[in-house]
């Protein structure tokens, strides 16, 4: 599109509004867009503004015409996909035949991918197709986004935005293993896991938050591994762990190891230091003291719940906790057995629920165990106000909506209701999905 009828069409609508002022939505899925997104609206606010702070997963794309402004913020993850809670928007948003509402795009990404900032592209793509763009060429951000995101949201509200007003997203970090334990029983070929502990530099010290990441790059490589933390906060001061699952895979007939889990399991010396990066907030934020939790978690996808456990039973929190853990063989790869079979002896969790696919001929999955306990399920949501947990591999997202669905559909006898309820659930946080 020419410079000049990109402007034309910017100018051919100006509709006035009433209501609310400003929309800033996201797209994340590790927490940093979301959380920009979240400190946008609290800065716009604290100028008086009215601002509605929403992911993308609880939108559509004919409600940006609802706002006189809409900022978006989109992150890349994986290999170039689309953050979880921006897939729907984004299918919508390609058979849309028109908006109103300009729409301002930050993209964020990292360079050493080859996809750069693809998701964001996409998006801005069609906001282009459609003529309401605010930038003819999308705001690209390669690594920490603090500096350019200060930028944009000045640009885009005539605020200024003090450096003081900007929490941190990541922090560099000096960081020295203390502990290396295998987490798995033998050498069984595959899901082998470690349990990481490493003392953070005293000069580098902060204090964490439940959900939170840590980014490493191994030696010779451009590519950053995210890791979730798996220690409470207040457990050990100054002190992070890790739970690693080892990735490995045939090719041409010989086993072959993902460097990043490789190296820190099998490489990393005791007292060595390395660089890494703490992040803020992949989304499975600590609950009430009086809020239950469920969790639910396959092989590595453990460590977020080690660390929500942990820090509720620091903080003294009163509320009941269900985990259900999933993996191969009980005999094998139980992650944390002992952790968590004396939180559930000393009623730390009320329930704990597991399931081995290979334990049987018939493979049971966590799907499938959470499917048994539909009606325990249901209440907790619908009753307790209870928030659910989910951290595994991304095709665990639609096995455990269904399932949710289907309990909710049985509890409220009325499926259309229940559909309803599981959106409510998503965009209000108490459904929370960690995926990698």
């Amino acid at each position: 599109m020419g410079s000049l009828k990109f402007f034309l069409m910017n100018l051919i609508f100006s509709p006035v509004y009433e209501g609310t002022d400003v929309l800033v939505c996201y797209a994340s899925q590790t927490g940093t867009a979301a959380n920009l997104a979240k400190q946008s609206g609290e800065i716009i606010q604290g100028q008086g503004k009215t601002v509605t702070v929403s992911s993308l997963s609880s939108l559509q794309p004919a409600d940006f015409d609802r706002y006189p402004q809409v900022l978006m913020i989109v992150s890349t993850c994986g290999e170039g996909d689309i953050p979880d809670d921006g897939i729907a928007f984004y299918n919508q948003l390609q058979t849309q035949p028109a908006l109103n509402t300009r729409v301002s795009l930050l993209a964020l990404g990292d360079k050493s991918y080859k996809q750069y900032c693809i998701a964001g592209r996409l998006f801005h793509d069609e906001l282009l197709r459609i003529g309401v763009a605010v930038d003819e060429d999308p705001i690209l951000v390669d690594g920490n986004p603090v500096k350019q995101w200060q930028q944009w949201l000045e640009e885009q509200t005539d605020i200024t935005v003090e450096d003081t007003a900007a929490f941190e997203t990541e922090k560099d970090l000096t960081l020295k293993l203390v502990e290396n334990t295998a987490l798995h029983q033998g050498d069984n070929g595959g899901n082998q896991a470690h349990r990481l502990v490493f003392k953070i530099d005293a000069e580098e010290a902060f204090q964490y938050q439940v959900g939170d990441l840590i980014g490493i790059t191994p030696p010779g490589e451009k590519r950053e591994r995210l890791y979730s933390i798996a220690s409470g906060p207040s457990v050990k001061e100054n002190h992070v762990e890790l739970c690693v699952g080892i990735l490995s895979y045939q090719e041409k007939g010989e086993t072959r190891y993902g460097k990043c889990s490789r190296y820190l399991t099998s490489e990393l010396n005791k007292g060595e230091p390395i660089a890494a990066k703490w992040k803020s907030g992949g989304g499975l934020a600590l609950p009430a003291a009086d809020q239950p939790a469920i969790m639910i978690a396959t092989g590595a996808g453990i460590a977020p719940m080690m660390c929500l456990m942990q820090e509720r039973v620091c903080q003294k929190h009163t509320a009941d906790n269900w985990l259900l853990f999933g993996n191969r063989k009980s005999s094998e790869d139980f992650y944390y057995q002992q952790d968590l079979e004396t939180l559930e002896k000393n009623g730390s969790l009320t329930y704990l629920d597991t399931a081995f696919s290979r334990d049987s001929e018939e493979k049971v999955y966590v799907q499938d165990v959470l499917k048994t306990q539909a009606p325990r399920l249901a209440q907790w949501l619908l009753e307790d106000k209870a928030t659910l947990y989910v951290c595994g591999r991304p095709g665990l997202k639609p096995a455990i909506l269904d399932v949710t669905r289907e309990a909710l559909a049985a509890h409220l006898n009325d499926a259309t209701q229940a559909e309803e309820t599981l959106a409510e659930l998503q965009a209000s946080e108490r459904i929370v999905f960690e995926l990698f």
